[in-house]
């Protein structure tokens, strides 16, 4: 392995372990919750997923995605 992939973790199958990876992230943070509510940024309601990253407020009917800030 040369360049890049120095110091990754690689299975004899070439395919890469996600998890494997997960500390070197910039983004990683071990105090986030999947399963944990989102709320709303308008009314304080609680949001529900419509697609993969579409949110949608269950009370007020307001709606963000991921390429929301």
């Amino acid at each position: 392995m040369t360049g890049a992939d120095e110091g990754a973790s690689r299975p004899a199958d070439g395919i890469p372990d996600p998890e494997a990876d997960a500390v070197d992230r910039a983004d990683y943070d071990p105090g986030y919750d999947a399963s944990a509510p989102v709320y709303c940024e308008v009314c304080g309601g609680e949001m529900y997923y419509t697609a993969s990253c579409k949110l949608k407020c269950a009370r007020c009917g307001y709606t963000r995605d991921c390429s929301d800030p």
